[in-house]
């Protein structure tokens, strides 16, 4: 036994508890003096000096009593993907007399006028849900969300000094998380561009809602249809002044809680064209002289950054006008670019070569409807030279 000193006050006598006392005294202790009913009090204490009789003891305000149940709070939680919420759970006694009907319901339980507590009491956490959801640290109860949406419970797990082993769950729902689809769209000066779609992250729990925003460039993109989907139709208006400069934003909403996640994107317009012109394929007569001959130029589309723009399907269309020397009939053709961005024109000449053959023709390419490119043919007898157009 050792007497117990608060303050320079003689307040009665405590023996150990969880074992004999060594050189220190043990952090909890029962004093006799003071009992709830047939339960001690137990204090957490801290040494503070030796007094006349013993150790002098600071003892905290809130008794550790005897813990009957246990219970999380919040008792659920809703937690947006990547987002964190603490957990704690408190210990509760049921008192001198206990409960006179039966032993409670943790779950619908509340504290009779005769029990005691609630007090900070030290559990082991878990949670149900898969890592992708979301992680419980076992000591503290911070939960740290995932990537991933997701329903389960977290379970805080406390153990008597007799054994006993008493929990309590609570409820948790992560919901949000990224939106995906395209980065970019395109505009066309002539026709309609193809529309964007636009998603919300899979899985969410049930009874979230949705609603798409757009929170810069509205001048470039707009809304097809509705915008409380999971998802959302997106068309272009205007190009880009620079990349990225347009964001989305999508509010996913659950209970009295928002999350959202934005997303970027850049408008692209069809604005230019590099190319290459490949070797001369020269055919010949019997006697070795030459018959006619031809070229293939590939040409690539670039947008307003000159960006090449690695997207299949833009219409493509041209016509040929004969400027100088041998006459001929205006020639219009289309094509649409390959998932490079590119398409190829075939350039040939006369079949067989005239004599003193000369011709130079005019090429205009557009793509979408817009001007993208000039180019001149000029043929001789020889060969023929691909040059850009002022």
């Amino acid at each position: 036994m050792v007497e117990v000193y608060v303050d320079g006050s003689h307040v009665g006598t405590v023996d150990s508890r969880n074992g004999p006392w060594g050189s220190h005294p043990w952090e909890y202790i029962t004093v006799s003096l003071w009992t709830i009913g047939t339960h001690p009090l137990v204090f957490k204490n801290t040494i503070s000096g030796v007094g006349p009789s013993g150790w002098y003891y600071s003892l905290s305000a809130v008794p550790l009593i005897k813990i009957d149940y246990v219970k999380v709070f919040p008792d659920s939680a809703y937690v947006c993907v990547k987002g964190q919420q603490q957990f704690v759970v408190k210990g509760y006694g049921f008192g001198e007399n206990g409960i006179k009907d039966g032993d409670p319901d943790p779950e619908t339980y509340e504290p009779a006028g005769d029990d005691t507590g609630p007090v900070d009491i030290e559990a082991t956490w878990a949670t149900s849900v898969a890592s992708e959801v979301g992680t419980i640290n076992k000591n503290t109860g911070l939960f740290t969300a995932g990537t991933s949406p997701g329903i389960g419970t977290v379970t805080a797990t406390y153990t008597r000094a007799d054994g006993e082993v008493l929990s309590d769950d609570a409820d948790i729902a992560v919901f949000g998380g990224e939106i995906t689809g395209p980065s970019e769209l395109l505009i066309y000066c002539e026709g309609k561009a193809p529309n964007i779609h636009l998603k919300a992250a899979k899985n969410q729990p049930e009874g979230v809602t949705y609603k798409w925003e757009i929170i810069s460039g509205s001048d470039k993109i707009g809304f097809v249809g509705g915008t409380t989907g999971a998802s959302i139709t997106v068309k272009g208006i205007k190009k880009s002044a620079a990349r990225l400069d347009v964001e989305v934003k999508l509010n996913y909403m659950l209970g009295t809680k928002t999350c959202y996640d934005t997303h970027k994107l850049t408008v692209r317009k069809p604005t230019s064209l590099d190319y290459s012109v490949g070797d001369q394929i020269n055919h010949y007569h019997p006697d070795g002289s030459l018959f006619w001959y031809e070229r293939y130029v590939t040409f690539t589309l670039k947008d307003q950054f000159g960006d090449t723009l690695a997207i299949s399907g833009i219409p493509i269309e041209q016509t040929i006008t004969v400027v100088e020397g041998m006459r001929g009939r205006p020639v219009i053709g289309s094509a649409h670019t390959n998932e490079d961005g590119q398409f190829s024109d075939h350039i040939s000449s006369r079949t067989p070569i005239p004599p003193n053959y000369y011709r130079k023709t005019y090429q205009v390419i557009t793509a979408g409807g817009c001007d993208v490119g000039h180019f001149y043919h000029i043929f001789t007898a020889t060969e023929v030279t691909v040059t850009r157009a002022p």
